[in-house]
């Protein structure tokens, strides 16, 4: 059963799915967020002046405006929805312009509703976070200033109705305006920490991650070596660097193409994933060549290799068995029955070893057995 924050929730998300890049998605959930902050201040506003309005025209004309307005919040969702998030970025400002205006045409003048109107919109050139939007930052706030001195000057004379107003409801209005206000503004600073902090985290995830096989990438396994070594040191462990190259690879690659030699990465990483305890780490280092760290509490180098042992039979195990790979793009119906192993090198760390080192020793007993493979075959 979806609960109204589910349902608040996939609205933010909305749109999400389509954008380009991260700094693209960090933009669509900002702006979904907005728009819900925009519809319940609305409606915040549309209760009180609708509760005003059989004793003044001007807030029934107001309660008809915001209610109009809110209502176009649910066209830059969808706008957001099928992807055209530069035009649903214009919708959101023109809209929330727009509304104003029509507030202070149809009665209220500028008399209860510039400060509102700047403290949001002083949060809209956020969404415009790009040295290549800087011309929409501009435009928007010409138009900005050309409302403030056009209200400034009287351009939008309030309807001599509100002179009447009782003291108790100005007051009221002004005190509603400036917490309404301020709290926008609160939230969309909110917002906007938490969008780049998130954005940050997200470039710093994709960073470290394979987007083939979703494992850690060259950049993520060293960083997860420092950490491991660090825990070497401080406890006086060692751990070993295994380094995994797939035999076979390229005539697969050859003979079937690059869609069929990234499905055989794939299924090889989940298998050595599946066959690692979970305090060890996995990479793809490059091409079809693995990494895996092989943590352990061993405090001699002779107990952590005999480990690491253990670990690479049930890896080779799993690697021995058949991979079913499907055709191409020509052929995609063919499923091929594909095997494959792995050549494997070890070596040791502690917390003093250092990393170029440690790789180039498994590297080079990695080819020392590939070499023996090789002369098997022969």
């Amino acid at each position: 059963m979806r609960t109204p924050l589910t349902v608040l929730a996939s609205l933010v998300h909305l749109g999400e799915g389509l954008a380009q890049d991260v700094t693209e998605r960090r933009k669509v959930l900002y702006l979904n967020a907005l728009v819900m902050v925009a519809i319940f201040t609305y409606g915040v506003y549309f209760v009180f002046y609708y509760s005003l309005a059989a004793d003044f025209q001007a807030f029934q004309n107001a309660a008809i405006v915001l209610a109009v307005q809110g209502a176009l919040f649910i066209a830059i969702l969808l706008l957001n929805h099928f992807g055209l998030f530069r035009l649903a970025r214009w919708a959101f400002s023109i809209n929330v312009m727009s509304s104003v205006i029509m507030v202070m045409i149809t009665g209220q003048g500028h008399y209860l509703n510039l400060h509102f109107y700047f403290l949001m919109f002083s949060g809209l050139p956020l969404i415009y976070s790009t040295s290549r939007q800087m011309s929409d930052i501009l435009i928007l706030f010409t138009l900005n200033i050309a409302l403030f001195v056009l209200a400034a000057i009287g351009a939008f004379p309030p309807s001599p109705e509100l002179y009447a107003l009782k003291t108790t409801i100005t007051n009221t209005m002004r005190i509603l305006n400036i917490v309404v206000s301020s709290t926008i503004l609160a939230l969309i600073l909110y917002l906007s920490e938490h969008a780049i902090q998130k954005s940050e985290a997200s470039l710093e995830h994709l960073s470290t991650i394979d987007s083939l096989t979703g494992l850690l990438n060259r950049h993520g396994l060293l960083g997860r070596f420092e950490d491991e070594r660090a825990r070497c040191k401080r406890n006086g462990t060692y751990g070993v660097l295994a380094f995994f190259d797939l035999d076979d690879f390229k005539p697969l690659n050859d003979t079937y193409g690059h869609a069929a030699g990234d499905q055989l990465l794939q299924q090889v990483s989940k298998r050595i994933a599946d066959s690692l305890r979970d305090t060890d780490v996995v990479s793809r280092f490059g091409g079809d060549e693995f990494i895996t760290l092989i943590c352990s509490d061993d405090v001699s180098e002779a107990e952590a290799m005999r480990h690491a042992h253990i670990v690479i039979e049930k890896i080779e195990t799993a690697l021995s068995l058949p991979y079913d790979i499907h055709g191409d793009a020509d052929t995609p119906g063919d499923l091929i029955s594909y095997r494959s192993s792995a050549s494997i090198g070890l070596a040791p760390f502690h917390g003093q070893s250092q990393v170029e080192n440690v790789i180039n020793t498994a590297d080079h007993a990695m080819y020392a057995i590939k070499s023996d493979h090789h002369k098997q075959r022969e």
